[in-house]
């Protein structure tokens, strides 16, 4: 029942995906609806946090890993942050998380492992984003 769960949230993420204008970034692929999502519940602009992000600054890093998102869009904004940790580096995203508390961790690294699991990373890119989970852990 589980994977039944799992098989329909990927099949809707990729609907969305697929049948919606999708804004590109450095090759990261997000789709309108969560951008609009974003600007709805935190007046956010979600890909000029990416964009700020990927710039390596660390308060952009904390604002863009806090939004919080369910269902489909939750799988997507945990790829697109798995796509982030593997550009700018694991050693400047565990800076800019320092002061993070235990329960923004725990949301984070479960944002991560769907990234990790749903997203496209080769062994190396996901030793980095190992990392990543390893730091939110303690």
């Amino acid at each position: 029942m589980k994977n039944k769960n799992i098989f329909v949230l990927v099949c809707l993420i990729l609907f969305f995906i697929c049948c919606n204008n999708n804004i590109s970034i450095d090759g990261i692929y997000i789709s309108e609806h969560l951008c609009e999502l974003a600007d709805d519940r935190y007046g956010a602009d979600y890909v000029g946090l990416l964009e700020t992000s990927l710039n390596g600054e660390n308060d952009s890093i904390r604002k863009f890993v806090q939004l919080s998102f369910d269902a489909a869009y939750a799988y997507e904004h945990g790829i697109i942050i798995v796509e982030l940790i593997k550009r700018i580096g694991s050693e400047k995203f565990i800076c800019a998380l320092e002061n993070t508390d235990s329960a923004e961790r725990n949301e984070l690294s479960a944002y991560i492992q769907v990234g990790l699991e749903y997203g496209k990373t080769n062994e190396c890119e996901s030793c980095n984003v190992k990392r990543v989970l390893q730091f939110l852990e303690k």
